[in-house]
């Protein structure tokens, strides 16, 4: 069995332990509920961190062992290489915080500038993964769809910043966070297309990453008791757990997107059933 086969299962493991620790020190008498201290700048719990170096840790293996070839191998790999760096750099920005009571706010936009192109990136191969089998074959030239996308990913790097220290009048969390979910629900609908095509059995992947997502972003607004009151590990830590999760879901879809190409470029008997033994 290859390595690329065990990802998924990686990025699982991961969320599972980090959930594990996270239920094990709650205070779940809620014995000191006086202040929140999940989210924003003034984050500085192990939790938050941990996780984001978690993050970090699930998407590393996803760079290297990036399903497909060519442009669009690329560009899962550079959205998992990307995700990595955004995430790390965030939990360092944290860390900082804890050590030295000061928040580097140029830190988070690399952090939040990254896991965007991430996401951007994971579309543009998601979409040449379609035309691969026969969908979304309006625009069939790789350069042409790359500058479309990389303008995407060039925009949301030109506006994340000004907005994240106040020079335009939106905030930088509604640029992120608009630029995060519109990715997220395209990657959603066009994978789910492609992997209907591909293989029908495997459509729990991309519904699995999104609904991953989706609770993500509930404890994120909705801030569950007592994770909002701990000093261990928070809601946000909980949001990094079931992000990790999606991150390991979508894995396993970029592998089942990436099936057609990989069955050209190696003919042999059985590679169908060696590409899908562990799902």
């Amino acid at each position: 069995m290859s390595l690329v086969q065990w990802v998924a299962l990686w990025g699982a493991l991961v969320g599972l332990g980090f959930l594990i620790i996270g239920l094990v020190v709650q205070d779940w008498d809620c014995q000191d509920c006086s202040k929140t201290t999940g989210g924003g700048y003034d984050d500085i719990t192990w939790g938050t961190m941990a996780t984001d170096w978690g993050l970090t840790a699930a998407y590393i293996p996803m760079a290297i062992l990036a399903p497909g070839t060519g442009a669009m191998q690329a560009g899962f790999r550079g959205a998992a290489a990307f995700d990595a760096v955004g995430w790390c750099v965030a939990g360092f920005a944290h860390f900082i915080k804890a050590e030295t009571g000061v928040f580097h706010v140029p830190l988070f936009i690399v952090s939040t500038v990254g896991t965007t192109i991430g996401r951007t990136m994971r579309l543009f191969g998601t979409v040449l993964a379609m035309q691969s089998v026969g969908l979304c074959t309006c625009i069939q030239n790789t350069w042409a769809l790359g500058a479309m996308f990389g303008t995407v990913a060039l925009t949301a790097a030109a506006l994340i910043p000004p907005a994240e220290v106040g020079a335009i009048p939106v905030p930088g969390w509604i640029v992120a966070a608009v630029y995060q979910i519109t990715l997220v629900l395209l990657f959603f609908i066009f994978s789910t297309a492609a992997v209907v095509k591909i293989r029908v059995k495997a459509v729990w992947a991309p519904v699995v990453a999104f609904l991953m997502f989706v609770c993500g972003i509930l404890v994120n607004q909705i801030k569950p008791s007592p994770f909002k009151y701990s000093t261990d590990f928070n809601d946000n830590a909980l949001f990094h757990v079931f992000f990790i999760w999606e991150a390991a879901a979508s894995f396993q879809v970029l592998r089942v997107l990436a099936e057609p190409v990989s069955l050209k470029s190696d003919p042999k008997p059985g590679a169908d059933e060696t590409i899908a033994f562990l799902f």
